[in-house]
């Protein structure tokens, strides 16, 4: 994913934040980095003279847990330089251990700073935390960039998307495998590492649970300016104007799909014969699909299917087939009064009153299992 620049704070503007930093620093033995930057992501990182904080892992962390990322960057000390860097080039396997040794060294100076339980919890919240935000920006964001908007507040829709995973799996988000590799320890590694440390022989700094994003003055100004920071780099070039959360249904998605919907509903009226509606679409697309028709009613709705090797056709199609009928049922809907809803972390639905239906995911299961074509016929023309 491509980093928008950094920002950089200061003491002045950001007076608890520094104090935090500094009172870190001060327990590792080292001094604060001369700047100290903002990024977009979720990752903590030392280069020389600068601390970088990634604003992502100010929604992740409690102060303890920012606390430890932090000791830990202080923790690694000195960067080797110089010929000590060539000579390590020259033996890769080498310089990859001696890396992954001064990554334990530096965990070691976290668990000392913040007890060996607000260390833990970093570790994973952080490790994990990254690739969820790598995936928040390609499944939320990334659609949005391309039809020419950005997230006003990306953090606000990140915290949501992290909500909405916890209470799916219970209160455990489902969290990838850590992507750690190559010069880091992976994070199994790190976790078993700390927990075989002996304790710490003084006592932690003391436990702060507060979201580490209270320590901002401005929290929301900084995320609206790292927010439209990130969509600049991720769509160079591009004018995006910034839209609200709440908005992206009525903003992005309803004009897209309603546009979407009127150029199946032409393009199968033209070869099915039907009233180019978007009920009489799905119907006629349903009946053909019923009657085992894919290949021709998918180069009907995707003329480019046409061109294809028949070979390759073939798993492109279900992928077509399976969009027009979530469109299709979504515009039957709104023909009936139904409005287009969108849920951070959650399928695009539409809703009217308390009813809710997710036109895309019951497209694809009709898709599989043919004999519940005839129920999104049903669920078009019973809504009220």
């Amino acid at each position: 994913m491509r980093e928008a620049p950094p920002r950089e704070i200061g003491e002045r503007d950001q007076p608890e934040l520094f104090a935090m930093l500094r009172t870190v620093a001060a327990r590792v033995g080292v001094p604060l980095p001369a700047r100290v930057q903002l990024f977009a992501d979720v990752n903590a990182s030392i280069s020389p003279g600068a601390l970088g904080l990634g604003l992502g892992l100010l929604s992740l962390h409690t102060v303890s847990e920012l606390g430890a990322a932090v000791a830990h960057e202080l923790g690694h000390g000195p960067r080797p330089a110089g010929v000590a860097k060539v000579a390590l080039r020259a033996l890769a396997g080498l310089a990859e251990h001696l890396a992954r040794r001064r990554e334990l060294r530096a965990d070691e100076a976290a668990l000392r700073a913040a007890g060996r339980d607000v260390h833990l919890a970093a570790l994973e919240r952080a490790g994990r935390g990254a690739a969820l935000f790598d995936a928040f920006v390609q499944d939320e964001v990334a659609p949005i960039l391309r039809c020419g908007r950005r997230p006003d507040n990306l953090y606000d829709g990140f915290r949501a998307y992290l909500a909405e995973l916890s209470e799916a799996a219970g209160g455990v988000p489902g969290l990838p495998a850590s992507r750690d590799g190559g010069t880091h320890p992976t994070l199994a590694v790190r976790l078993e590492h700390a927990r075989a440390l002996p304790a710490p022989a003084t006592p932690p700094l003391p436990r702060d649970d507060r979201p580490a994003r209270s320590l901002l003055a401005n929290p929301e100004r900084l995320e609206r300016e790292r927010s439209a920071a990130l969509a600049a780099a991720l769509a160079p070039g591009v004018r995006l104007a910034p839209v609200g959360w709440l908005d992206v249904a009525d903003v992005v998605w309803a004009p897209r799909l309603a546009e979407e919907g009127r150029v199946l509903a032409v393009r199968l009226a033209a070869h099915r014969g039907c009233a180019p509606t978007a009920r009489a679409a799905l119907a006629a697309l349903v009946r053909g699909l019923e009657a085992g028709d894919d290949d021709p009613l998918a180069c009907a709705v995707e003329p480019a299917l046409a061109v294809m090797p028949e070979l390759d056709r073939g798993g492109a199609a279900d992928g077509v087939l399976a969009r027009a009928l979530g469109a299709l049922l979504g515009c039957a809907l709104l023909e009936r009064g139904w409005r287009w809803r969108s849920e951070v972390g959650r399928a695009l639905e539409v809703a009217c009153g308390p009813a809710s239906l997710e036109p895309f995911v019951e497209a694809r299961e009709a898709l599989r299992d043919r004999t519940r074509l005839a129920l999104l016929l049903e669920r078009a023309g019973a809504a009220a």
